[in-house]
């Protein structure tokens, strides 16, 4: 009784993880920041051509008012390398995601 009670919560913790991990990756403010980051000409020169991110972004979405706030670190993977790229996005009532600061570590 007792390991499956183990299991049981186990499995309801991976569930959580990887439907908060789904909601990032699917959220506006994150593509927003892929987008940044694919076009950015000093990541391209650090990587080469952007073949892909990490599986698993670090960071956060808060949104209260119409006003929003996000911050990510994600993993870029290239063909020359990777590198973790940090960004802070924020957005306006009734306005799109922008970029507010960008930086990067090798």
């Amino acid at each position: 009784m007792i390991p499956l009670v183990i299991l049981s919560i186990i499995a309801l913790w991976g569930c959580f993880f990887f439907a908060l991990l789904f909601m990032i990756r699917n959220h506006e403010s994150y593509r927003i920041a892929q987008s940044y980051i694919e076009t950015n000409p000093r990541i391209i020169e650090l990587v080469g051509e952007v073949e892909g991110f990490g599986f698993f972004p670090s960071g956060s979405i808060n949104i209260s008012g119409g006003y929003g706030q996000a911050e990510f670190t994600i993993r870029v993977d290239g063909r020359d390398g990777s590198v973790h790229v940090h960004t802070r996005l924020a957005r306006e009532p009734r306005g799109d995601w922008e970029i507010v600061s960008f930086n990067y570590r090798q």
